[in-house]
């Protein structure tokens, strides 16, 4: 299976069902449980690409990963809801 297709149309399928409205929530990485650092930043990529648009996510961060790694989702998350 090709995830990264398969991310990209489930992005749009939301957003053409309802746009600028927030339909579902996604969780970075999906629900592998042998998820890899990198598929996990690759698919938090993803997200951010399409956030401006409203698509909403979860960031469950595995314990297991590094410290760079959580950093990184911390930078993401501050960029696409910055604090009022």
């Amino acid at each position: 299976m090709d995830w990264r297709r398969v991310t990209i149309a489930h992005f749009r399928i939301c957003e053409w069902s309802s746009p600028h409205r927030i339909i579902n929530y996604d969780f970075i990485g999906g629900n592998d449980p042998l998820l890899s650092e990198d598929k996990y930043r690759e698919h938090g990529e993803l997200f951010r690409k399409k956030a401006a648009r409203g698509y909403a996510c979860l960031g469950l961060l595995p314990g297991h990963f590094s410290l760079e790694t959580q950093n990184w989702l911390k930078e993401l998350i501050k960029n696409i809801h910055p604090a009022k």
